[in-house]
């Protein structure tokens, strides 16, 4: 199995930050899902790549913490980012 960057990030909408980055990076989605456990979220990436980005909103409150997941191992917690989305 290759090596592959998984990035998550929460956002407090969705809709604007998918139409953003895909609109100026030229991501596209490759997955998304609704109500895991309280969160929502999309995953945007290159075509014909393994590496994504993942945006989540929870439906309870807001989150400002990004975590970096790589390949079978476990979540590693980055610093704590501003809210941008």
């Amino acid at each position: 199995m290759s090596p592959h960057l998984r990035i998550a990030k929460p956002v407090r909408d969705l809709s604007i930050t998918t139409a953003m980055y895909c609109r100026g990076l030229g991501l596209r989605v490759v997955g998304r899902f609704e109500d895991h456990d309280g969160f929502d979220g999309v995953m945007l990436g290159l075509k014909d790549s393994s590496d994504h980005i993942e945006f989540t909103r929870c439906r309870t409150h807001f989150i400002e913490v990004a975590v970096r997941l790589g390949e079978g191992g476990p979540a590693e917690p980055a610093a704590a980012v501003p809210q941008i989305a």
